[in-house]
């Protein structure tokens, strides 16, 4: 067995031996941690590479013994008994030669025995632990991202926002690990969509939606189409589970229609809300801030998701009146001569550059801004 070279070489070779380039990089002193995320994604591409390197690893481990019969027992079985075992996952390692006697002993046979069938489950254990990783991505500060999946749906990710992604035979699985995103969903009725937010899940079958994570609160709003929004069960220690295991029984369960939302807490969830214009729950994807009777400090904040010099709003009285009108995301400094234009307001710069608003005269509040 060798190594290939180059991702060509890779590329143009069999199964097998790809497989045995994966089995060389893997068990080499060098190997990195950039070298086994390469096999994570090579193997995750198709079970036939799946049984190709369990085979090889099940190879090896005969070579060494003539006592160790062939396995017949099919990748899918190996792969099901692995996911299905509570033993630890372990990482590969590099395997030592072993000595070989010109007369193994029955213990020594044994013992090879037992070896090689260690090594087996823990490649198994390995190789499916890598199968059923999830595909993850994620946005700076400022930075937006579109992600098309296998079947056609399509994630938008805002600001500083994060996904993970499972798809299975029979469920494709989301979970918005923070921030914002926009998910236009394929119809597919045998495949559920759902996605996780940490207090619920929505659930799509074919259907465009916003939802939006916050540390206090999720905002869950329907473009196009209807979902469902299913609540963990109240007073449930557990989690929903999480990429490969089904929704568990919920309650309550709300089904949003277009141009409805509703928001999550920790209380559990509200009752579906009209929205009278549905262009301002997208308008980030345009780099758009539409606020309409929003109070500054939320405006403050929604700024703050795009830029890395916050604006810092010091008074309560000040934070508190209302705005009107549409910003761009990127563009603070808009903004805050805005809020520097309004009589008795001072916005100043701190040590870390961040843009404090404050007022001059305690005692005079601010006008309402329009």
């Amino acid at each position: 067995m060798k190594r290939l070279n180059s991702a060509e070489a890779i590329e143009s070779a069999t199964v097998p031996e790809q497989a045995a380039h994966w089995w060389v990089v893997l068990h080499e002193d060098t190997c990195t941690r950039e070298d086994r995320e390469a096999f994570a994604a090579w193997v995750r591409r198709s079970p036939e590479r799946v049984e190709a390197y369990l085979r090889l690893n099940m190879s090896m481990g005969t070579l060494q013994s003539k006592q160790r019969a062939w396995s017949d027992i099919p990748a899918e079985e190996l792969i099901r008994r692995a996911r299905a075992s509570s033993a630890e996952i372990i990482p590969l390692a590099r395997s030592q030669p072993a000595a070989l006697a010109p007369r193994p002993s029955a213990f020594a046979g044994t013992r090879m025995f037992t070896f090689a069938s260690v090594a087996a489950i823990c490649c198994v254990l390995v190789v499916a632990w890598f199968l059923w990783l999830p595909e993850r991505y994620q946005t700076d500060i400022g930075e937006q991202r579109s992600v098309l999946l296998g079947d056609g749906s399509l994630i938008t990710l805002n600001t500083a926002s994060e996904i993970e992604v499972k798809y299975t035979e029979g469920r494709r699985f989301i979970r918005l690990v923070r921030g914002e995103a926009l998910f236009e969903v394929a119809h597919d009725p045998q495949r559920p969509f759902d996605v996780d937010t940490g207090k619920a899940v929505v659930r799509a079958v074919g259907t465009r939606f916003n939802i939006d994570r916050r540390a206090d609160r999720t905002t869950v709003s329907v473009v196009q189409g209807k979902v469902q929004v299913m609540s963990e069960q109240p007073n449930t220690s557990s989690r929903v589970p999480r990429h490969d295991s089904a929704v568990p029984e919920t309650q309550p369960m709300e089904v949003l229609v277009e141009a409805q939302r509703l928001v999550v807490t920790e209380a559990g969830m509200s009752e579906p809300e009209r929205i009278a214009d549905i262009a301002p729950v997208t308008a980030w994807t345009q780099r758009q801030l539409v606020f309409e009777n929003r109070s500054l400090g939320e405006v403050a904040e929604e700024f703050n998701r795009y830029n890395r010099q916050h604006i810092l709003i010091e008074s309560p009285r000040l934070r508190a009146e209302s705005v009107t009108g549409v910003f761009q995301a990127n563009d603070s400094a808009s903004f805050l001569v805005f809020i520097a234009n309004i009589p008795g307001v001072r916005v100043t710069t701190n040590a870390e550059g961040h843009h404090v608003v404050s007022l001059m005269d305690a005692g005079e509040g601010p006008k309402v801004l329009r």
